[in-house]
């Protein structure tokens, strides 16, 4: 399975999106194979989509299926197209609150795979100044260690960072 080929960005999405160009026959998800070429950056169908159904990516419809899309086609403009449906504006309201801390607040010493051990201050954005160290609380890096202990184990891409001390 070639999992970190694409990219999922919404549990109730209907599509993957290919972060490389991916030939047919490749499976992307378990039980899911391409069926044509998808570019990079494309979207393929996970589940079978009927003709006017929703096309869902970051949980929002972005689309109607023009015909009907079977899983593992590539969903493009030659079956996605616009329609009419009820929007609503509201944004936020998904956000989940995450542990507060006063910032700035420091990692001190997440042990890498390496044995280095690197230390992370978490600042606000306009503060942020990575090769110094001082990462944005809204960074990727940051959000994986929100709400961690000493000891805990948390993901940063391929990363996994081990937490040694807080202060």
């Amino acid at each position: 399975m070639a999992s970190a080929q694409v990219i999922r960005l919404h549990a109730d999405d209907s599509v993957l999106i290919a972060r490389a160009s991916l030939p047919p026959g490749l499976e992307v998800t378990e039980g899911i194979t391409t069926v044509d070429r998808i570019p990079a950056g494309h979207k393929v169908a996970i589940k079978p989509i009927a003709q006017g159904e929703p096309i869902r990516r970051y949980g929002q419809i972005i689309g109607f299926a023009t015909q009907p899309i079977a899983p593992g086609q590539h969903v493009h403009t030659q079956n996605c197209g616009m329609g009419d449906f009820a929007k609503d504006y509201a944004y936020g309201v998904d956000v989940k609150p995450v542990p507060n801390f006063d910032l700035p607040a420091t990692f001190e010493g997440i042990r890498r795979a390496d044995g280095r051990v690197q230390t992370y201050r978490i600042v606000g954005e306009d503060e942020a100044d990575p090769k110094a160290g001082s990462i944005s609380f809204v960074s990727p890096v940051a959000r994986s260690l929100m709400g961690k202990a000493v000891g805990d184990v948390a993901g940063s891409g391929e990363q996994e960072l081990e937490i040694v001390a807080i202060a």
